[in-house]
């Protein structure tokens, strides 16, 4: 036989296999005999199909569906023929890009893929999403080169270290055994007294060991759990982590994690940045002006009625943008959005372009709305029930691109006192005090806790979130993350 024939019958067998298992008739599948040597790293685990989770009432990441969502979830899964196939080309897709040389050599020796064309072929593929079952080898290619035994050395640091004389990262510890006991807590991973909630602690307090400038940020937690998901997936089926795959999939989060602060997301995102040079979550806060100035060059109606009812962009964004959409949208169309950070040429664009595309969406329903209580609720609601990922990213404009960015990032910048310059307090008076209390409690078990509120918004734009705490007392937002 011909390697022609005999790599079309592999390839038609493949197929055969991957379309049989997304259609729920098979329980586990295994690739074909690998053609060469570097396919024998490609590991397939199990497929969640859409069957076993409508028969269960969660989705194919473990979280559960509200019966009030279950008709959308199942419309989006089931009735689209071309979701279907979109879906099985895509498992071909990648699991060839993971078969190519620079894919497996990588794996192989626990690197990242460098090669320009391979990374190329793996921004194309995001654009229709990455399989669930390879995510968590997808993700590590992309993301940060593992290092052998320095996930344990920092776990043991975490539990050994005497904190006694550094209360700063004592503080930080206690935050994240605060945080991660309401951390998707619906989920069967996340359940209290689990070992799924002793891998987040384990994976955030490396983390902070890691990164000391940065230590922990709220909503760093919803990050690494969905991380968590993400790389127990590609251990086993059932949602639940046990001991004996814990640590694998504790140092796969981890590392993945290692590369979106490193170099995915902009400097002092999370926390300060390496040289102290930036404010405490300068990053974040750019992040925030630049969505903001977004929405204003691109929408002026829009930006003019947000304003005026005293909630700008960048109020409705910051829920978002510490947990990097983790909470706030379906589990599913949320790691979409992750996936095309992942493989874009520049994560923190993904995030500006997410934030602007879900406002235009909802324009005309903002503009006819009079009500800061009434906008917020209808962005909530139109978040947690957007399943249909791929309209999400039919919406999103490639043309919102690292040199537009890095022109309003300079714009910014310029608006700004020069570095080095005395800074108001974040607590200057009674009137800032009031609106950091009321964001407290708006943001509380939001991924945006009121030290980011605190850390995000100042000077004059703390005004404005005083005059909206003092329009209503029912703004306490009680939409805590969705699946939590």
């Amino acid at each position: 036989m011909s390697d022609s024939t005999e790599k079309s019958d592999n390839d038609t067998s493949l197929l055969s296999m991957l379309s049989d298992s997304l259609n729920g008739s098979l329980a586990y599948f295994s690739a074909a005999a690998p053609e060469d040597e570097e396919s024998s790293v490609v590991d397939i685990p199990r497929v969640v199909t859409l069957a076993d989770a409508v028969s269960a009432e969660f989705d194919e990441h473990g979280f559960p569906i509200e019966p009030a969502d279950r008709d959308e979830w199942r419309r989006y899964n089931f009735e689209s023929t071309a979701r279907q196939e979109a879906q099985q080309k895509q498992m071909v897709a990648w699991h060839e890009w993971l078969c190519h040389p620079a894919a497996a050599e990588a794996a192989r020796q626990g690197g990242v893929v460098l090669e320009p064309e391979h990374l190329l072929a793996a921004k194309e593929n995001a654009a229709n999403g990455i399989p669930a079952a390879y995510r968590r080898t997808v993700y590590a290619l992309l993301s940060h080169p593992v290092s052998p035994g320095v996930y344990a050395s920092y776990c043991k640091q975490a539990e050994t270290s005497d904190f006694k004389a550094d209360r700063e990262r004592y503080q930080v510890l206690q935050q994240i055994d605060r945080d991660i006991e309401r951390t998707f807590t619906k989920h069967p991973s996340f359940k209290p007294g689990t070992q799924g909630v002793r891998s987040l602690r384990q994976v955030l307090r490396a983390i902070a060991m890691r990164f000391r400038h940065v230590g922990y940020c709220q909503g760093m937690n919803f990050v690494v759990a969905k991380l968590l998901v993400v790389t127990k997936h590609g251990a086993a089926h059932d949602f639940s982590i046990s001991e004996v795959d814990a640590t694998p999939v504790e140092e796969a989060a981890f590392w993945i994690t290692c590369g979106l602060i490193d170099s995915m997301l902009p400097e002092a995102y999370f926390g300060q940045n390496r040289s102290g040079s930036l404010e405490v979550l300068h990053g974040l806060r750019t992040g925030l002006e630049v969505i903001t100035l977004l929405v204003e060059q691109r929408s002026p109606e829009l930006y003019a009625h947000l304003l005026e009812l005293g909630v700008p962009p960048s109020v409705i964004a910051v829920r978002w943008m510490p947990c990097l959409f983790s909470g706030y949208m379906p589990p599913e169309t949320c790691l979409r959005v992750w996936d095309l950070m992942l493989a874009s040429d520049s994560a923190e664009c993904v995030l500006y372009q997410t934030s602007v595309a879900v406002m235009e969406m909802h324009k005309a329903e903002l503009l006819e709305l009079d009500d800061p209580v009434a906008a917020f609720e209808l962005i909530s609601a139109a978040c947690t029930s957007m399943y249909d990922a791929d309209h999400l990213l039919s919406h999103i404009d490639s043309r919102i691109d690292a040199s537009l960015v890095n022109n309003l990032r300079d714009e910014i910048e310029a608006r700004h006192q020069p570095a080095g310059s005395q800074s108001p307090s974040n607590n200057s008076d009674n009137e800032q005090s009031k609106a950091v209390e009321m964001m407290s409690g708006w943001f509380e078990d939001l991924g945006a806790s009121w030290v980011v509120v605190e850390g995000v918004f100042k000077d004059s734009e703390m005004k404005d979130l005083v005059d909206l705490c003092n329009k209503t007392t029912t703004m306490a937002i009680q939409d805590a993350p969705l699946d939590v």
